[in-house]
């Protein structure tokens, strides 16, 4: 039965009242608060239905805090106001009768006919009821018995209980346990469900009596070799221990300390849905028992593994037959676990749609040092685990081994040579072969390319084996002892040599070696780390003033080929006034696509100052209290940027411009304009001008004013986007046909009708997040919209009048939403191509360009091989039917699975990946 704890005897007036609210009641006896001196904790039942052996009817009163009997008409007296008890608030109680049925409950209790409640009656005192002060009357009362508050003192794991049933003859199991016992009690589990298909029995350890030969570990010493045994041997008594079960509702006796195991048997279950249940533990004396819920699954995943042979050598491949059929409702995720040592595999986890069968091959590989023998028992799952017996799969000794000699990591320089010695051994084989490397460069996504170029000492080499005979091998491994170009060991070390790009960034990279012998059938792997020493150039600038003013210092700027800057100076006034300043540099790298880093500082210096007063440093900002200051700040992700192009940083030039007498907001203006006059008259009106880094000042201080949009900005004839890593692209105003003044996020429905391009069939999208995505009605030149992502790593799509509609696909210009399907390729490109830091400036150039950049001809090359708005187009012309660029009407099926298009929209859009 479910209780409620917090009750309590009254000592003055004998009653039962509830002690852990917030007031203690009143009490008949002196009008002042109950007192539970002397009281034993007692707990009431619930009137649910749980408690059979007990009068329903019962209340609490919320203004004496007695429990009273509510169901006569007479509603009693309160003792708080000589009133009618007020049972607003109370939950329904059941009283449980003194049956002998409760045998954690105080005999004793009445109900008094004059006030309604309940007080104890068997001490001389019989109280004093509120109803006339004098002694409660229990004439007419059952007898009843008060449950004492005895906490339940066991836990039970696992809770809930998930059984799994292998599909066909229906039935699992799962272990439970019970432990934590405060106190010696008979346990007992029952299990409530419906239909019988549960039922839980008890496991315990069952001693039988043996009688057999003495065993070896009892010999005495003289029996042992060169000594010899009595044959035959006598004979011992030993005791064994095995498992035996029995009905879980037969009692246990158990203790403190002791741990129980029951098991939940399933039988005949061959149903979907999962059969529920509720596995209750119940303790001698306790209130309630332990009410844990059981689900029982019927395995949906039938699997069957091929039982052929297969043998893999060490350091190779081999496939698993399987086929695996599934009854489930959805989607389920095929896993593999417990493989052992140097065994893995990269096919799993392959998924099993709803109601399928799917039938393919487990790769699994084997390392050089994986244990020669049979591979351990391994585990396929889906959710829960599910055994896939005992595949006959054993490691053989490989006929070669590759392995390092030297050390794992190489100091070089850009445009050195790296040495990496290795031992190739001949194991058992009696063939000839020739063993090839090569050498794979760690992938340039990460950071500019390490540029090395395979210049080998050893490419391919040719091993033949010696003649040689040996008249019986049944009683020897069958191993070489010589070969024409390897030592008595069976082995030789070679050199392979690795030639570092003279442009090659500094910095840490990781280099993989690949070997393949035997004609492929055996390959394996290895890898070095190679630092490249970093390069460095600085640039190194006075500061002066000139004229009558008396400013003076230096600053200097060093950029390294590992991505890393350093911007720092001082300055000093030894005139007589004050002085706001600032000083700025461009470095224009010759490389026009390179962006061009912005280096800036600004601080005030007093009359006077002395030398070095104003300073500043990248690595170790000051404190400086003045609020307006910039702190300097390298880019999060900036440094890649400017590792992948230090080449051509390395030779660019750099134009510093010193100002002062001007405030902050002045002196960003003028920043803003200067650095703007580089790319003017540069760049054909209508594309990208350029890409800006800035260093030591935030470039979204430079747009505080002016924004078209939240991030963007025109001054001096140049439309300035905040970029992410502290970029601001520039790109020509004249390429803009229409500023707009608004902004929001992209609407739920044209984010869904997008989805049925850019999700898979189980509906996973691969865009950003809908709250990522923010459409404007700014507009390009020609009606064009354009595309970019904004310092808050948000998408912004510029669409002109369509962003303004509420499901802005229900205009568009052949085919509704075609335009907005091919703006949110965009923002699928921006989200799945890092391979490009300079993509956000190529994005924006490529939008600006002439409609050439939208052809993109028959389908065939790699996605990836297409220009960004070729990209785009192809999706779009996909989802409206065109057959080719610019067919209009559209002559095909819309979103047509047949179309040679179709092949990048399952095989790139809807996995995320732009890389083929």
């Amino acid at each position: 039965m479910n209780t409620q704890t917090g009750w309590r005897w009254c000592r003055k007036c004998q009653g039962l009242f509830y002690a852990a609210g917030p007031t203690r009641g009143a009490c008949p006896v002196d009008n002042q608060t109950h007192d539970s001196t002397g009281s034993a904790p007692y707990a009431m039942p619930y009137d649910d239905g749980n408690a059979p052996h007990a009068q329903s009817g019962w209340r609490w009163c919320q203004k004496c805090q007695g429990l009273f009997y509510a169901l006569n008409p007479d509603q009693g007296t309160c003792p708080a106001d000589r009133q009618a008890h007020d049972s607003s608030g109370s939950a329904p109680y059941a009283m449980p009768y003194d049956d002998g049925n409760a045998p954690h409950a105080q005999s004793g209790w009445r109900w008094c006919q004059k006030c309604q409640g309940l007080f104890y009656a068997l001490n001389p005192d019989q109280g004093t009821c509120p109803a006339d002060r004098q002694a409660h009357d229990s004439s007419g009362s059952a007898s009843y018995g008060t449950p004492f508050d005895v906490p339940t003192t066991a836990t039970v794991a696992p809770d809930p209980i998930d059984v799994l049933a292998p599909k066909g003859d229906g039935t699992g199991s799962a272990v439970v346990t019970v432990s934590g016992f405060t106190a010696p009690t008979q346990l007992t589990a029952t299990l409530s469900q419906a239909g019988n298909q549960l039922r839980a029995v008890r496991y315990y350890e069952a001693a039988t009596t043996v009688t057999e030969p003495l065993h070896r570990e009892d010999w005495p010493p003289a029996w042992l070799p060169p000594g010899h045994p009595p044959n035959p041997l006598p004979l011992a008594t030993y005791t064994e221990y095995g498992e035996a079960k029995v009905d879980g509702t037969q009692p246990v006796s158990v203790s403190p300390g002791d741990t129980i195991t029951y098991v939940i048997e399933a039988t005949g279950l061959t149903v979907w849905p999962p059969v529920t249940g509720m596995l209750n533990i119940k303790g001698d004396g306790w209130l309630a028992p332990i009410a844990v819920p059981v689900s029982v699954r019927v395995n949906p995943l039938t699997l069957t593994v091929d039982s052929s042979p297969l043998t893999i050598q060490q350091n190779n491949s081999g496939a698993l037959g399987l086929q695996v059929s599934s009854v489930s409702p959805q989607t389920e995720q095929l896993t593999v676990s417990g493989f052992g040592t140097g065994v893995t595999t990269d096919t799993l986890p392959l998924l099993i749609p709803a109601g399928s069968t799917v039938a393919g091959a487990l790769a699994i590989h084997t390392g050089p040092q994986t244990p020669v023998g049979k591979v351990v028992d391994f585990t396929l799952q889906s959710g829960t685990a599910l055994q896939a017996g005992s595949p006959d799969i054993e490691v053989s000794v490989a006929e070669m081994t590759v392995s390092l000699t030297g050390p794992l990591i190489y100091a070089a320089a850009a445009g050195s040579d790296v040495s990496v010695p290795v031992r190739v051994s001949l194991n058992e084989t009696t063939e000839n072969t020739d063993i090839t490397f090569s050498a794979k460069p760690p992938p340039e996504t990460a950071k500019p390319p390490l540029g090395i170029s395979q210049v080998f000492s050893l490419s391919t080499r040719h091993f033949e084996l010696n003649n040689f005979s040996v008249t019986d091998l049944s009683h020897l491994p069958q191993r070489i002892e010589r070969t024409k170009n390897l030592d008595p060991s069976g082995s030789t070390t070679e050199t392979l040599v690795l030639h570092v790009s003279d442009t090659a960034p500094g910095g840490q990279f990781t280099v993989t070696f690949a070997w393949q012998a035997f004609n492929g059938q055996q390959t394996g792997t290895f890898q070095v780390q190679i630092n490249v020493a970093v390069r460095s150039r600085t640039f190194s600038w006075n500061i002066s003033s000139g004229g009558l003013a008396a400013l003076g210092g230096a600053a200097q700027f060093t950029i390294s080929s590992d991505g890393t800057t350093r911007w720092s100076g001082y300055a000093h006034n030894s005139g007589v006034d004050n002085y706001d300043w600032g000083f700025s540099a461009v470095i224009k790298p010759q490389n026009t696509e390179t962006p061009v880093l912005a280096v800036a500082h600004h601080g005030h210096l007093g009359a006077r100052e002395p030398a070095a007063s104003d300073q500043w440093d990248n690595t170790t900002p000051p404190q400086d209290p003045d609020p307006n200051r910039v702190v300097p700040k390298v880019p999060s992700t900036g440094p890649n940027l400017i590792a992948w192009h230090f080449d051509d940083y390395a030779t660019a030039t750099a134009t510093p411009n010193t100002q002062y007498s001007s405030g902050i907001g002045e002196f960003l203006e003028t920043a803003l304009v200067d650095i703007g006059g580089f790319f003017l008259g540069t760049t054909p009106v209508g594309q990208v001008l350029g890409v800006v880094i800035f260093i030591g000042i935030e470039a979204g201080d430079l747009l505080q004013s002016g924004s078209f949009v939240h991030g963007a900005r025109i001054a001096e004839g140049i439309l300035w986007v905040l970029g992410p890593s502290n970029m601001l692209l520039a790109l020509a105003a004249a390429a803009i046909g229409e500023i707009g003044d608004a902004s929001h996020e992209i609407e739920q429905a044209d984010y869904d009708f997008a989805n049925q391009v850019y999700a898979d069939s189980e509906g996973k999208t691969t865009l950003p997040p809908r709250e990522n995505i923010l459409v404007t009605n700014t507009i390009g030149k020609g009606n064009r919209p354009f595309t970019f992502e904004n310092f808050e790593r948000k998408i912004v799509m510029n669409m002109g009048a369509i962003s303004g509609l509420k499901n802005g696909i229900t205009a568009d210009t052949d085919v509704p939403g075609e335009t907005l399907i091919h703006e949110l390729c965009h923002a699928w490109q921006l989200t799945h191509n890092a391979s490009s830091p300079d993509l956000l400036s190529k994005f924006l150039t490529a939008r600006f360009q002439d409609s050439a950049a939208y052809d993109y001809g028959p389908a065939g090359p790699s996605f990836d091989d297409f220009g960004l708005e070729a990209q785009a187009q192809i999706v779009q012309d996909w989802f409206v039917g065109r057959r080719k660029r610019n067919e209009e009407p559209p002559t095909g099926q819309r979103m047509d699975p047949a179309s040679p298009y179709y092949r990048y929209i399952v095989g790139n859009i809807r996995l995320g990946q732009y890389d083929d």
